[in-house]
């Protein structure tokens, strides 16, 4: 009888091992995403802002130019072709809309 109690109460003891385990487990997943999302929306928001100078600064002098929304519509759509292409990053639809002239 008491081999069974032992039996048993160690059954116990792995149970409650696997939900400790899988709580455990299911928070450091949850963190993770959690940083995942906020290091990807900080490099979204300086992706948008270096192009941004970059497009103000250099190609259109700081000025709102008339040619402007050209000039941007032809950069996203070879950005779009350029960076869906190499798998390693996709430029959002709509990225010329970021920009007002």
């Amino acid at each position: 009888m008491g081999e069974g109690n032992g039996k048993l109460m160690s059954q116990e003891a792995e149970q409650i091992d696997e939900v400790a385990l899988f709580e455990d487990v299911s928070a450091i997943i949850v963190r993770g995403r959690q940083e995942i999302a906020l290091y990807a929306s900080r490099g979204t928001v300086y992706i948008f802002w270096e192009v941004g100078r970059r497009i103000n600064q250099d190609v259109l002098g700081k000025k709102r130019a008339k040619y402007g929304k050209q000039i941007v519509s032809r950069l996203a759509t070879q950005l779009v072709e350029k960076m869906n292409q190499s798998g390693l990053f996709s430029v959002p639809a709509g990225i010329a809309n970021k920009l007002s002239f």
